[in-house]
């Protein structure tokens, strides 16, 4: 059955789309990927002063964390959640390299991601001072070589680098 209210929503997405300049993946040769890095084209909502304190809360996983402890180290931005922990007495009871679910661990990695892309957006679209920063696309698309041997913690330089494209993204 036709509904008149879906195309309309339809041909809204079409001209969105078109207007954005970053909607083609880009290949190499793009300017957005160098350090063997694919740098996705963000717009921030906002600009931090260097002259005030801000609280900047982070939702993930320990590449979150690896995030939290790198931003931690600029003077004005203060992490609440950095103290947040599983406490070590449940650690060997809580494996952060397994899934509690029925399925393969990379499978369920992937779903409890997209579930807080999905969340982390929604956020952002109700809330002036709430923006999405794409830490985890940076390091995905680097690919396996942005990760330690245990393909779950990243390496502190790459998180060094994601940490400094923020930097430069959101502070003036």
């Amino acid at each position: 059955m036709y509904n008149e209210n879906k195309s309309v929503q339809v041909d809204k997405a079409v001209e969105v789309a078109l207007k954005n300049k970053y909607r083609k993946y880009p290949d190499r040769k793009d300017p957005r990927y160098f350090e063997e890095i694919l740098w996705p084209g963000i717009t921030p909502k906002f600009k931090f002063s260097k002259n005030r304190k801000y609280k900047v809360f982070t939702i993930g996983s320990c590449f979150a964390r690896n995030i939290e402890e790198a931003l931690s180290d600029i003077p004005n931005i203060v992490i609440p959640t950095l103290s947040f922990s599983v406490p070590k007495a449940e650690w060997p009871h809580r494996p952060i390299q397994s899934t509690f679910t029925p399925y393969d661990c990379i499978v369920a990695n992937s779903y409890s991601k997209s579930f807080l892309r999905v969340v982390a957006t929604h956020l952002s679209e109700a809330f002036n001072n709430v923006d999405y920063f794409p830490s985890y696309e940076i390091v995905t698309s680097i690919g396996l070589s942005a990760y330690i041997n245990d393909f779950v913690h990243v390496k502190n330089e790459i998180v060094n680098k994601v940490t400094k494209y923020f930097y430069q993204q959101y502070f003036m």
